[in-house]
């Protein structure tokens, strides 16, 4: 097994690498950029059934194992691009011996996949790390953890997402070469990021026209002085017919950056022109 983990763990680094390099090369105005740190802090609760052949390294120390308990879980993420992420997990459960407590704690690093950039995808997660036994009998050890789980992820806008997963917990075993113990948990992640709009999403550009006063210019019949967002600046006129501005030429700009809201990719935060409204 310590073979086939420091294995997955080189697979895992190279894997983080070539996606982050591959996203560097794809530059800001590439689909699925962030502005922002590209991080997710997460939280996790659920349950740990604790395998009946569950061991440590060396000879076991009792013949007691510790039983099922509640799991409760810390995550850092690091987005790499919209399908992969490099994930630091740590962690406890609250098991029980007999009438004694007994303190699992794994730690564990992987990658998350996620195959469809959507509100709702599937989530698949595979990673490897360590588990220490430090409350109850047989405190005092640790062995090598494989951890692999399946479940889905619901964005929940621009905050962060709700994950459901199942998964499994394989450490070495007293008798078998592996225990498998069954996991399921509840989980949130914080986004510390925001999509980047891309060229693709942002409206053609408009030919400067001259700004006339609010009302029809003189000499203009009624129906053709239409206002539609009720700014006060007429269609003909008016560069954003379709949201409500103050600025002259009917334009919102609610931050104040001189981006105007429908090319701004970042409407609550004053930014930069040249990193489309958003700052740096």
């Amino acid at each position: 097994m310590r073979t086939f983990l420091i294995t997955l763990l080189a697979c895992t680094a190279a894997a983080a690498h070539s996606a982050a390099r591959a996203a560097d090369l794809a530059g800001p105005d590439a689909p699925g950029g962030v502005v922002g740190l590209p991080l997710r802090l997460g939280v996790s609760f659920g349950w740990h059934w604790t395998a009946a052949d569950y061991d440590v390294i060396g000879e076991r120390r009792d013949d007691r194992v510790p039983g099922a308990g509640p799991l409760f879980g810390l995550r850092l993420g690091l987005r790499l691009n919209p399908i992969v992420s490099f994930e630091l997990e740590a962690g406890a459960v609250a098991a029980a011996i007999d009438d004694g407590p007994a303190w699992l704690l794994p730690a564990r690093v992987g990658l998350a996949l996620r195959p469809l950039d959507a509100i709702v995808t599937p989530l698949l997660t595979l990673g490897g790390g360590l588990v220490a036994h430090v409350g109850g009998p047989g405190r005092g050890d640790a062995d090598l953890l494989l951890a692999a789980s399946a479940g889905v992820e619901i964005a929940l806008g621009e905050i962060g997402a709700l994950r459901l997963e199942g998964g499994v917990f394989a450490t070495d075993a007293v008798e078998a070469t592996l225990s498998w113990s069954p996991v399921a948990t509840l989980g949130f992640d914080f986004f510390l990021w925001r999509k980047r709009a891309t060229r693709a999403d942002e409206p053609p550009p408009w030919e400067p026209r001259p700004i006339p006063v609010a009302g029809c210019p003189p000499g203009v019949a009624a129906g053709l002085c239409a206002d539609s967002d009720h700014d006060g600046v007429i269609d003909a006129f008016d560069h954003c017919p379709a949201h409500a501005g103050r600025r002259a030429d009917g334009c919102p700009d609610p931050d104040g950056d001189g981006v105007v809201a429908p090319r701004d990719a970042c409407p609550r935060d004053r930014g930069q022109a040249s990193d489309w409204g958003c700052p740096r």
